[in-house]
């Protein structure tokens, strides 16, 4: 299956987004599948700890007064899995840098929306203890 929504979305079709878009409800696909293979095979991505191994940059923690990146500070990899013990989330920031081949899937995801070659892309992973998260926006 070619990288982009439909992929990320499967077995669901694209329009059953969009349609939960157009009543402001949730949607959500539970279960990874053959069609996103191309990313859990991403080395990294298999666990925090492999994550945290491997990342090269700094990480945000979401400090638990606001629990989002506007009540946050930023700190080395090392570091991070102390705060994530603590019960604070962490952000992890443009990690399309670090694998290559999250461009194609950014690339098809906007193009499937039908947006603008101009427009930012990028990829994010949140990483928060079990029973936390970040505040919703």
């Amino acid at each position: 299956m070619t990288p982009g929504l439909a992929a990320l979305l499967h077995p669901h079709p694209i329009a059953e987004l969009i349609s939960h878009m157009a009543r402001d409800e949730p949607f959500v696909v539970h279960g990874a599948c053959d069609s996103i293979a191309e990313l859990l095979a991403i080395p990294f991505l298999g666990s925090l700890e492999a994550l945290l191994a491997a990342w090269p940059d700094r990480v945000d923690v979401h400090l638990p007064d606001v629990a989002d990146e506007a009540s946050s500070m930023t700190v080395q990899p090392s570091e991070a899995r102390t705060h994530f013990g603590a019960g604070m989330a962490l952000l992890f920031n443009e990690v399309q840098r670090h694998a290559p081949e999250l461009v194609q899937w950014l690339e098809g995801i906007r193009t499937e929306l039908g947006l603008s070659a101009l427009t930012q892309q990028r990829c994010l992973i949140y990483a928060t203890p079990a029973s936390k998260g970040t505040t919703a926006h």
